[in-house]
């Protein structure tokens, strides 16, 4: 497809669709002058390139990336029309964009190309999650993207972003399995004023004016349940001479011959689709993905399983009932193809156009961009492949933590070896985190990737480790780190909480370099997802399970478990609710060996227990305990107890200073309640402050003096500045702010457990950045 000109009206549009501020400059009003942004470009194809590696000293401090790229799900990738730049979706948080000639990728929407209105808070929308739900450039114009983000589209042009009339629109970008399924936008290959949009049930839109104005809702049916409880797509491709291939998910594929507003037609094949391949020669190339996990079908979808082709208006049904996720035809050779399942296990490939395959085995990682990835085997999850416009035999692959290439013989059988692209992607959304005093290095916690060990300088110590069910190391799979903590008596001691693919309970004696599984329960039962664990001495621990499992104690280690009870109840559960909450609800002082606070915000026990609401404490290792405060902590002028109590909090220990303790939680009223200080083990509580906590986050690091209190970091706002902040002082004067966007990341700073501070030295601290990974925040 050629790089074809265009108009400046057909190019920018004539309509009227924001206003706003972008780092300092007054957004433009109309599309046609957005010309004022270029003096912000590069010299380079016009282009603002962001750094994403360290942001300048701000306030005092500057923000860097650990040396871990990649992580989350890639959800979908495309190319500009010229072959040359590359531009990708995750499910998680974001998109990036790499230009030809870059070493890596730059975030798409960044504080300082959006509006300050459509971050700070962001817009209150249908969908309010952090991932990119689609995202072109425009086959005539490589300047210009639309995207979609938290439930609006956006036109980024020259690397500055503006909402357009489109918005409160249902597109999920990390729900269910519809987030494999690519190309629910796709704009006019000549005319980059038209563009369509399909959502997850809210229907399919088509614009003549890259929605300045209001589009036109397209007339076509409702698209059905997906295996993840949501609807699925309509997902969309351009002909090269400006026809329309719109497939609705559950119903099949419609064609309008002359664009999205002439007449459309039904072309029936199959009820759902990964995405629609259009090639040079006109056929249609597109996966039916299966509906649900096995027995969920109806035999007539199973049945639909396979590939199917589109040609002359007839389709064919290839590797009819297989599990196939996604497939890729050669350009050149559309011969030549390649398929795979959802999983990667198995790898085929075709000679004659999809009659006849052969099993080429698995992929194995060779050398790449990530050390971390580079030469070894790891499992993919593809979510789209796809040769190579420029390159022959160059097959891309979007996956489970990042992009990556390979260069595919047809000739030869054999295992494909692919290697990744991924440097500047940062997508693993922190947990929790582990430091201290002694220990230079720091313990990061991710999901799908479970424990990092950062040298706080910057530096990878180790890599990501678990502890897999059979006790050895197992670097494909996917598991998630719930919970750390560190004993007293042993620097490199650390017990953490794992969950999904071979993940299990664990602790670890070289400090998180590997993994030994805990025990099982007395009745054999496996460990239920998700919670909090407490450390003590090596041997005293407590685990409270998540998905209202019970509490569990322990005295040799974590080899032997038994049940919790106090208040008259012989079994403690529900502690925590569910397996993905952000609940520490039970702490270790690590002055007084054996002594362990838990906090009760569920009240009444399941089957209609006695009320357990407070603050419950044992000095002997989980014993015996005392209810030390009756009902529910909360900031003075809140309601005694509120629901969202249940959901998400931080309970901790101060360090050197035994029995003292620190607690905040999440109410109804978002962001309204202050950091709460007990300096008598609990029994009583005041605000230390002011100031509000945010999203419950709050970290202890070093202070600035040996017998200092430790420094408390914490994501909040005092007179309406929210931010990250922090005290050296335990707030005898203002905590410092430190910064509003660290690297100048739209993503939300410090949720749920996610700030760690570092013992060693002061000023700074690992700051977990929702979706977007983690960054070390230390004096400039």
């Amino acid at each position: 497809m050629q790089n074809t000109g265009v108009s400046r009206r057909a190019l920018l549009g004539g309509g009227v669709i924001a206003t706003g501020t972008i780092g300092g400059i007054v957004a433009a009003t109309r599309f046609s002058e957005l010309k004022i942004f270029s003096s912000l470009a590069s010299s380079r194809d016009e282009t603002v390139v962001w750094s994403g590696v360290a942001s300048n000293p701000e306030n005092g401090y500057i923000f860097k990336r650990p040396p871990f790229d990649g992580g989350g799900f890639i959800t979908d990738f495309t190319w500009s029309a010229d072959g040359r730049d590359l531009l990708c979706c995750t499910d998680v948080f974001n998109g990036y964009v790499r230009r030809a000639g870059e070493d890596r990728w730059t975030p798409l929407l960044e504080t300082k190309n959006l509006p300050h209105s459509e971050f700070d808070p962001p817009p209150k929308s249908v969908y309010n999650g952090r991932g990119l739900y689609a995202a072109r450039f425009a086959p005539s114009d490589k300047r210009l993207i639309y995207a979609v983000w938290r439930g609006r589209v956006y036109r980024v042009f020259r690397g500055q972003a503006l909402p357009t009339s489109l918005i409160d629109k249902t597109m999920l970008a990390n729900n269910g399995a519809s987030r494999r399924f690519g190309g629910a936008l796709a704009v006019h290959p000549t005319d980059s004023g038209v563009v369509v949009v399909g959502t997850n049930g809210d229907g399919a839109y088509a614009t003549r004016d890259g929605f300045a104005s209001a589009p036109v809702m397209l007339d076509l049916p409702q698209t059905a349940i997906e295996q993840g409880n949501v609807r699925g797509k309509t997902l969309f491709a351009f002909a090269p001479d400006g026809g329309l291939y719109a497939h609705v998910f559950g119903t099949g594929l419609f064609f309008y011959p002359t664009g999205p507003f002439g007449p459309v037609r039904f072309l029936g094949g199959p009820l759902n689709s990964t995405g629609l391949k259009l090639m040079p020669s006109g056929d249609l190339f597109t996966v039916h993905y299966r509906f649900g996990s096995a027995g969920k079908e109806t035999p007539t979808q199973t049945a639909m399983r396979g590939i199917w082709r589109l040609r002359g208006g007839d389709w064919t049904h290839l590797r009819p009932g297989e599990w196939v996720d996604q497939v890729a035809v050669d350009p050149s050779d559309e011969q030549r193809m390649l398929s795979t399942d959802e999983d990667s296990q198995k790898w085929f490939s075709s000679q004659d156009g999809g009659e006849t395959w052969r099993d080429i085995g698995d992929e194995y990682r060779g050398d790449g961009e990530v050390a971390w990835m580079s030469n070894r085997k790891k499992a993919m999850y593809p979510s789209k492949i796809d040769f190579h416009p420029l390159i022959p035999g160059r097959l891309v692959i979007s996956d489970g933590i990042g992009l990556t290439w390979a260069n595919y013989n047809f000739e030869r059988a054999g295992d494909l070896t692919v290697h990744d692209m991924t440097r500047g992607i940062y997508e693993f959304v922190p947990t929790c985190g582990w430091a201290r005093a002694g220990q230079p290095d720091l313990l990061l916690g991710c999901m799908d990737k479970a424990v990092w060990r950062v040298d706080p300088k910057c530096g990878l110590s180790g890599e990501w480790t678990y502890a897999p069910k059979d006790g050895k190391r197992n670097e494909s799979a996917v598991t998630h780190l719930r919970s750390i903590d560190g004993a007293i008596d042993d620097p490199r001691f650390v017990a953490g909480l794992f969950h999904q693919s071979g993940g299990v309970p664990g602790y670890s004696e070289d400090f998180a370099a590997s993994w030994i599984p805990f025990g099982r329960k007395p009745d054999g039962s496996a460990w239920l997802p998700g919670g909090c664990i407490a450390v003590s001495n090596r041997d005293t621990m407590l685990l409270a399970e998540g998905n209202k499992g019970g509490l569990w104690r322990t005295r040799d280690g974590g080899v032997n478990w038994l049940p919790v009870g106090f208040g008259g109840v012989t079994h403690v559960r529900s502690l925590v609710n569910a397996f993905y909450v952000a609940r520490k609800c039970i702490a270790a002082d690590k002055e007084r060996p054996g002594t362990f606070a838990v906090l009760m915000n569920t009240f009444d026990q399941p089957g209609g227990g006695p009320n357990l609401g407070g603050l419950w404490v044992t000095a002997d290792g989980g014993a015996t305990f005392e209810q030390v405060f009756d009902g529910a902590l909360h900031s003075p002028g809140q309601r005694n107890f509120e629901p969202s109590q249940f959901w998400q909090c931080r309970l901790e220990y101060v360090p050197g200073r035994a029995g003292e303790l620190l607690y905040a939680s999440e109410t109804e009223a978002r962001d309204s309640e202050t950091l709460l200080w007990s300096r008598d083990g609990g029994r009583s509580w005041r605000s230390l402050s002011a100031y509000r906590i945010a999203s419950w986050a709050f970290g202890k690091g070093k202070g600035d003096g040996p017998d200092a209190r430790p420094a408390i970091w914490f994501y909040g706002f005092h007179d309406g500045v929210r931010g990250l902040y922090v005290t050296y002082d335990w707030f005898a004067t203002a905590p410092k702010l430190v910064s509003r966007f660290p690297l100048e990341s739209i993503s939300t700073v410090g949720r749920g457990l996610c700030l760690v501070g570092d013992m060693n030295r002061a000023g700074r601290c690992a700051i977990g950045l929702g979706g977007a990974s983690w960054a070390i925040c230390e004096p400039s």
